[in-house]
């Protein structure tokens, strides 16, 4: 682990559905770069606005761009360079993920 800061971030996006639904929790901790493979937490801004994202990045042959993977079908895969990544708001490294338990109903 790179950092000394954790974060337990609270997901919004089906971008990892089925392993993460909405509403479900996970811990990472803070990276000043994203050097390996690895889930991660990343905000960047977009019109103005900061947005949280969620992938699974793998570090490519050229080891200058990552291929950014989701675990939910619907968001296709894409690569994307080394230094667009590391130059996001905040970068954070998953390392558990707290699954919310659904009621069951009696």
């Amino acid at each position: 682990m790179q950092g000394k800061e954790i974060y337990t971030v609270r997901i919004n996006s089906e971008m990892m559905y089925p392993s993460i639904k909405i509403g479900d929790t996970v811990n990472a901790v803070k990276v000043d770069s994203v050097i390996e493979d690895g889930l991660y937490v990343s905000i960047n801004e977009i019109e103005g606005r900061p947005v949280l994202w969620i992938k699974r990045l793998f570090l490519s042959a050229d080891r200058n761009t990552f291929q950014a993977v989701c675990d939910n079908p619907v968001y296709p895969e894409f690569n994307v360079e080394k230094k667009l990544i590391n130059s996001n708001l905040l970068n954070l490294r998953v390392f558990s993920i707290m699954l919310t338990v659904d009621k069951i109903p009696l």
